[in-house]
């Protein structure tokens, strides 16, 4: 009996351990919270390069609020995984973020702890140090030769209100690069006109004894307003191709961690002096150009027309420094019996090494109604030139037209009669 009693104790004991375990094994993964890491892909790093952040979970957690980084970092990129292992028969889960960031300004931050939902991250500190190359310098701190930076220049540090600004970028390096952008230019006129002009140039020069390769880029600005004209530094971000070394993890091999730093350069600020229009000069006829023509073509013998035939003027007015969207509409004064049919305008921009060059080409039909002489006056167009600082005019003579014969007013002719259809 005793033996009998025993047995059914040991055997209870058993069942009940059994299903304490079972129970934890089920609200284990509930109960728990999730082991979160954090890591940082180097420390200390400089202010104008990025780095990478990456957290990892074994378990499912709830998606993560990255936003209390932006403080102090901007978030250039972010990358998600799940990866699922099997150890000894056991499966475990494991998802990763990677992301990428730069620093807002040097000093020594704490990474903040990030939400997973109810879970939290642990917190990291990173040392951002002053960017290795001042804007525009050719050398780091340590006077070493930089291997990337951007250039800019303007072709003068004068200008007029709404004449031509050339804003020359380039961009060397002695690194391979990937993955690369270019901000646009911005300046303190808002309403500044900015063209990109023509394609990239690509070319080798040697500075300091240093080869580098170089991409050039134009720009041609046009000032609406005068006073000083800023032209804010202009940003790069690349991927600055490092040498391989073997990855830290398996996943390491599809983040991309070791394949390259995320590099950040800034052009050095341009400011340019804008001279207001010259006085004594009417706004609505102003002009800055450094060269202006105007032309005239005819579709026939001016002095041998037919009265009721229509005769096509050309007038071509091109200007280098301009763009043909700033060119006027030629005034044609009202001539007696010479009806005139202006066609819109042709606008046209050509760029060159120069700048643009701006073509507004317009067509005129012009029917005499009577034979006789008609007289068309001179067109003048004044402009100045930004070459000279002078203003100029641009003339067309007066024309001569001679029309003979009598206008072609016959009535048209009358509709034929429907032939009788037979009974």
């Amino acid at each position: 009996m005793v033996i009998h009693h025993n047995r059914r104790r040991i055997s209870f004991h058993w069942t009940a351990l059994f299903r304490v375990i079972a129970l934890l094994l089920l609200s284990g993964p509930v109960l728990a919270a999730a082991n979160i890491r954090a890591r940082l892909d180097r420390n200390p790093v400089s202010l104008d390069e990025s780095f990478h952040l990456v957290y990892e979970a074994d378990s499912n957690v709830d998606d993560p609020d990255f936003s209390v980084l932006s403080r102090d970092f901007e978030i250039l990129s972010s990358a998600q995984s799940t990866n699922m292992r099997a150890i000894n028969g056991d499966w475990s889960l494991k998802k990763s973020w990677d992301l990428t960031l730069i620093s807002k300004k040097a000093g020594v931050f704490t990474i903040p702890p990030v939400s997973f939902g109810s879970d939290v991250s642990p917190s990291l500190r990173i040392t951002v140090k002053q960017a290795t190359q001042a804007p525009g310098s050719q050398k780091n701190i340590a006077g070493e030769q930089a291997q990337l930076f951007l250039e800019v220049e303007t072709d003068s540090n004068q200008a007029w209100v709404q004449s031509q600004i050339i804003y020359t970028v380039r961009l060397l390096r002695t690194v391979n690069i990937s993955s690369a952008s270019l901000s646009e230019p911005e300046t303190s006129d808002p309403d500044a006109i900015i063209q990109r002009l023509g394609d990239d140039a690509s070319y080798d020069t040697t500075r300091n004894g240093v080869r580098f390769a170089v991409i050039e880029r134009k720009y041609a600005i046009y000032p609406q307003h005068s006073g000083k004209l800023t032209i804010n530094p202009l940003r790069f971000d690349g991927n600055v191709a490092t040498p391989a070394v073997r990855p830290r993890s398996f996943m390491d091999q599809f983040m991309g961690l070791n394949t390259g730093t995320r590099k950040r350069v800034l052009s050095r600020r341009v400011d340019v002096d804008v001279k207001p229009v010259p006085a004594g000069t009417a706004v609505d006829s102003w002009l800055p150009a450094k060269n202006l023509s105007l032309t005239e073509t005819w579709s026939a013998d001016v002095s041998r027309l037919k009265t009721g035939e229509p005769v096509t003027r050309t007038l071509v007015l091109r200007a280098d420094g301009l763009l043909a969207e700033q060119l006027p509409e030629p005034k044609l004064d009202e001539i007696d019996g010479l009806k005139q049919y202006p066609d819109q305008a042709q606008l046209e921009n050509n760029p060159s090494g120069d700048g643009f060059s701006g073509t507004r080409k317009v067509k005129i039909a012009m029917i005499p109604t009577h034979a006789g002489s008609y007289r068309l006056p001179a067109i003048t167009l004044p402009w100045f030139n930004t070459r000279t600082g002078k203003q100029e005019i641009a003339r067309l003579p007066a024309v001569e037209l001679h029309s003979s014969g009598v206008a072609n007013t016959a009535a048209p002719p009358p509709a034929a009669t429907p032939a009788p259809q037979p009974q």
